[in-house]
């Protein structure tokens, strides 16, 4: 078993749950940002 091998796929796994989790939260914090500078302007 080679462990480096092993480490490759959890960074991978963490990294695409990670992607997919912003991907869901992304259009919601777009969305906020936008207002919030709506507010200043």
């Amino acid at each position: 078993m080679d462990w480096r091998n092993l480490d490759d796929l959890f960074n991978e796994l963490v990294l695409e749950e990670l992607q997919s989790s912003f991907m869901d939260w992304y259009p919601t914090i777009e969305e906020a940002i936008s207002r919030h500078l709506e507010g200043f302007s």
